[in-house]
Formats: C-alpha cells, sequence, structure tokens
C-alpha cells in the first residue's frame, strides 16, 4: 500500500510539473501579444503572425497554434495569471458506489449465469440499492444481425442457440 501511495504522489508531481511547463510555454507564446501597452490594433497582426508559425513545443517536437486558442491564452493571462494558462485538469466520470459494487458481486456470486441486466434488475428491486443506469441505453429495435436470434414475448424469454 505504501508503494502505491508513493507512487500516486509521483504521479500528481509529474502532472503538476507538466502543466508548469505547458503553462511555460504558452506564456512565451503570448508574452509580447499580452502586453498592456499593445493595443488592440496592434496585437492582431501578432496574434495571426504567432499563429502562422511553427514552434517549438514544451516537449520536444513542434506546434503550430490557431489565432483563437491563443486569443484564448490571452484572456486566460489576463484573468488568471500564470495559473490561467495551466491546463485544466480532465474531468472523472462518475464513480460507483462501493456498496453497490460489493452488492453486484454478491449476486453474480450467487448465481453466476446471472447477466449484468439481470443483476442491475434485482438491484433496483431491492430497497436501499441504486445501481447506475446503464452506460448504454438499450435498444427495442435491435440490429439485424441479433433480431433473429431474440424470441419474441416478454424480456425473461431466452436466447435462441
Amino acid at each position: 500500500m505504501a508503494g502505491s501511495h508513493s507512487t500516486a504522489s509521483r504521479d500528481g508531481l509529474a502532472r503538476k510539473e507538466r502543466a508548469e511547463k505547458i503553462a511555460l510555454f504558452r506564456y512565451q507564446l503570448i508574452r509580447e501579444a499580452a502586453d498592456d501597452s499593445v493595443t488592440t490594433r496592434q496585437r492582431g497582426p501578432m496574434v495571426k503572425a504567432l499563429a502562422a508559425t511553427v514552434h517549438p513545443g514544451p516537449f520536444g517536437g513542434t506546434i503550430q497554434v490557431s489565432k483563437d486558442t491563443i486569443d484564448r491564452w490571452i484572456r486566460a493571462w489576463r484573468v488568471g495569471g500564470f495559473d490561467g494558462l495551466k491546463p485544466k485538469p480532465r474531468a472523472q466520470g462518475m464513480i460507483t458506489p462501493e456498496q453497490v459494487l460489493s452488492l453486484a458481486a454478491v449476486l453474480k456470486r450467487e448465481k453466476p449465469a446471472r447477466t449484468s441486466a439481470q443483476v442491475r434488475r434485482i438491484m433496483i428491486d431491492t430497497p436501499k440499492s441504486h445501481p447506475p443506469a446503464p452506460t448504454k441505453p438499450m435498444t427495442s429495435n435491435p440490429p439485424p444481425a441479433l433480431r433473429s436470434r431474440i424470441l419474441p414475448g416478454p424480456r425473461s424469454r431466452p436466447w435462441r442457440s
């Protein structure tokens, strides 16, 4: 466990260093155009010239940045300073609560032949358990390849072999 904690710390530090390198690259690119002494009329051609140029990237290689992106970076610099130029962390998707996962595992162990849809149905019918919605919406009109394999009738009918 201690090893995983230090790995997480290193990953966090690496992300922070990466974000700072990216912000520094962005600052170096926009600093002249973002200067308060530069008028809007002067800034336009400067930004166009920056957008037309291929720049050495923050991690090697080259990068070309659009005029709109440069304008966005200038606005971010004015609003948030150096931190405004750092990339925003990615939003983490929904996390299924541990108790829901453990209930699903118990139900599957009870009867391994149960499908995930059956486990979900049982969990919905069980008080105090609220499973997440399916990631892919069920369709009442299956693709032609599957249509012939589905028996007509209630949902509980089995698939044809």
